[in-house]
């Protein structure tokens, strides 16, 4: 299998954010990549984080097809009935890429459908919505 990574190429990845490739065996078919804070990760050498992945997770830094995004706590689902929280991480061709709390290996999962957290109105507005509703009804 070829691949189209080199050692010490600047690339990006799901699991590691910026990171550069330090080794690749492709005896082994896989490339070690590590980010700044000296996490490491393997990838097989099409860039998937699993061979059974549908897409790869990593890419070189230039083409990495990500949509920009701040990271943040939402509400996700696939059905619109269902809704969990998650720490998003990123937009991936439509998708809403989460964290995974049940993955030692923090494999995340992809999500339809995303949405901002509802906070609690404060006293103060439910007190005005009160009195706008109260002056409606006169």
């Amino acid at each position: 299998m070829e691949t189209k990574f080199f050692v010490g190429q600047k690339c990006r990845s799901i699991q590691l954010g910026d990171c550069e490739v330090i080794e690749i065996n492709k005896d082994r078919c896989h490339v070690l990549c590590a980010n700044k804070d000296g996490a490491r990760r393997v990838y097989a050498l099409d860039g998937k984080y699993f061979g059974f992945d549908i897409a790869p997770s990593l890419y070189p830094a230039e083409s990495f097809p990500f949509e920009p995004f701040k990271e943040r706590m939402m509400e996700v689902s696939n059905n619109e009935v269902y809704w969990e929280e998650r720490k998003v991480i990123g937009v991936f061709k439509g998708f809403f890429i989460a964290e995974n709390k049940f993955d030692a290996a923090n494999y995340p999962v992809f999500r339809k459908y995303a949405r901002e957290i509802a906070s609690e109105p404060s006293q103060d507005e439910i007190r005005q919505q009160i009195i706008e509703l109260t002056k409606k009804l006169k």
